[in-house]
């Protein structure tokens, strides 16, 4: 027979040992496990932080027209020339999207608006909120900040255009779209990405408010298309001195379809229709019903929508006249039209930013622009 282990004299002091022996070894073998872990986690560090200082930490590309235009960016933007470290614990463009809203400060001196309520010609308005600044001078160029497709002056991010706006000296002014800003819509016309008329008019309307001082614009997500389509509508005419533009489409065909066949990319369509149906309850339990009946379709099937394609297809695109979803997009794309622009104009696209896909950038560099 098989013998398993010996027994001495004293049986119970042979199973202690035995006992000992094997907690020993169970005890060496938690610490090479926890050896293992610790290397395991100190590697992928390592290897973090290579990718970081390798890959993530770059200087941006740089693509201009002209020379000249060059040396002005170099001269006033050169941080552009410079390597951007990202937020080494959140530089994944999907960590900085979620986690922007949530963690960054507010701005600091706290904004604070005068609201002007500026009045189109068919009846509609739009909130123009001024920033109050004793820093303001008493004549100051004019920064027009146009908001993303649900925004308003009272978000963070354009509360931080606006300091910054103050800080180098401008009188900054945030344009609310209808029925945004918490000013009720009083017409069936909305806004979308193509069209330029309010744009128009409110630009006039600070033009000959403010005679004489220059007037610059920024627009974000959507407001910076809008812009763009003005630049180009408006060519040498233009009132804008210059314009700069960040996180804006460039084709928004491609735009559209990379970002709802993406399963997280469709995740930030989704909220921001969720916004825009808060904004459509709101706009109408105002209305009177003979205004509802006139829309394209009913409030119910525009609450239902899933995406902001959804919204464009049951209201934008009849309301603007396209005959298709494809038109609509066709014509709010800039790619194509950013060689025809005749002001200085400052493109900022993260390479990963989701609502601007890499593989959407025009493949044409634009034409030279005068620099001023």
């Amino acid at each position: 027979m098989d013998v398993l282990w010996t027994v001495g004299e004293d049986p119970g002091a042979d199973l202690v040992g035995l006992l000992g022996s094997l907690d020993a070894a169970a005890y060496a073998c938690v610490c090479s496990w926890k050896a293992l872990a610790a290397g395991g986690a100190g590697l992928m560090a390592l290897l973090y932080l290579l990718n970081y200082y390798l890959r993530v930490a770059r200087r941006p590309q740089v693509v201009c027209g002209g020379k000249e235009y060059h040396a002005v960016l170099r001269k006033h933007c050169p941080a552009l020339f410079q390597r951007y470290w990202p937020t080494i614990w959140a530089y994944h463009a999907h960590a900085c999207t979620v986690l922007r809203p949530l963690l960054q400060r507010p701005p600091n001196p706290p904004v604070c608006y005068k609201r002007e309520v500026f009045e189109f010609e068919d009846g509609g308005q739009a909130a123009l909120d001024w920033a109050l600044s004793p820093l303001i001078p008493e004549r100051s160029p004019v920064m027009l900040i146009l908001t993303g497709v649900v925004g308003s002056s009272s978000d963070s991010y354009v509360k931080h255009l606006v300091n910054d706006g103050l800080s180098q000296g401008y009188r900054p002014v945030v344009f609310n779209n209808r029925g945004c800003g918490g000013l009720p819509l009083k017409t069936n016309k909305t806004y979308c990405a193509s069209n330029t008329e309010d744009l128009a008019a409110v630009v006039n309307g600070i033009r000959d408010a403010h005679p004489g001082e220059d007037i610059v614009a920024v627009g974000v997500s959507l407001g910076g298309i809008i812009l763009m389509q003005y630049l180009h509508r408006t060519g040498d005419s233009c009132p804008l001195k210059a314009v700069m533009t960040a996180s804006s489409a460039w084709n928004c065909t491609v735009t559209n379809k990379i970002m709802e066949t993406d399963f997280i990319n469709s995740l930030y369509l989704r909220y921001l229709a969720s916004k825009l149906k808060k904004i459509v309850f709101e706009n109408a339990k105002l209305a009177t019903k003979e205004r509802l009946d006139q829309l394209p379709c009913s409030v119910e099937e525009l609450l239902q929508c899933k995406y902001i394609s959804d919204f464009d297809k049951k209201l934008t695109v009849p309301m603007f006249g396209y005959s298709s979803l494809e038109e609509y997009y066709q014509d709010s794309s800039t790619h194509n039209r950013v060689h025809r622009i005749k002001r200085p104009l400052l493109i900022i696209t993260a390479a990963d930013d989701p609502f601007v896909p890499y593989k959407s950038e025009p493949a044409s560099q634009p034409a030279s622009q005068p620099a001023s």
